[in-house]
């Protein structure tokens, strides 16, 4: 594993050490040690979110009515994403109380999902554009007092913030 660690500050809080680093990614799982960190045992660790990604489409809904418990759904390219990565939505049209959710559901696309459960027989919206916004998942398998085992939903060049509490 390549993990390339820049330090972008340190000082120390409470009598710990506080350091920030910049973290680019090889893409592989990626393990930090304390020992990289100049560190004897690694206290907690917060990871800063990258770049939100982005992706729109139309959404051709007009004369679509959605009958009661039933949904309507619409795939949107944002590339990037991934698995567990997490995902917003917005309509720019009145969804009339329907619930509008998604997921990544493989490697650059995003399902939307527009559920009536209204309780009316059915809703009729029209054409929009659909926005997802998409916020890469930075998580730990595993922080110990000795590593920070990254999942493996790190692509080649991710870069993003770390702040390391120890001593």
């Amino acid at each position: 594993m390549a993990l390339t660690i820049t330090e972008q500050f340190r000082g120390q809080v409470g009598g710990r050490i506080c350091r920030g680093f910049q973290v680019t990614c090889d893409g592989s799982t990626g393990t930090i040690t304390a020992a990289n960190l100049d560190m004897n045992y690694i206290e907690s660790v917060v990871a800063g979110s990258k770049a939100n990604l982005t992706g729109t489409v139309t959404w051709e809904l007009t004369g679509a009515a959605v009958a009661d418990g039933a949904q309507a759904i619409k795939e949107v390219t944002v590339t990037g994403a991934a698995l567990g990565d997490i995902v917003h939505l917005s309509l720019a049209t009145n969804t009339q109380g329907m619930i509008l959710s998604g997921e990544v559901t493989t490697t650059n696309l995003v399902r939307a999902v527009l559920q009536n459960e209204t309780g009316s027989a059915s809703l009729t919206v029209g054409d929009a554009t659909l926005l997802a916004v998409v916020e890469k998942h930075i998580g730990f398998s595993t922080q110990s007092g000795t590593s920070i085992i990254f999942y493996p939903l790190l692509a080649s060049a991710d870069t993003f913030n770390i702040v390391v509490f120890g001593y």
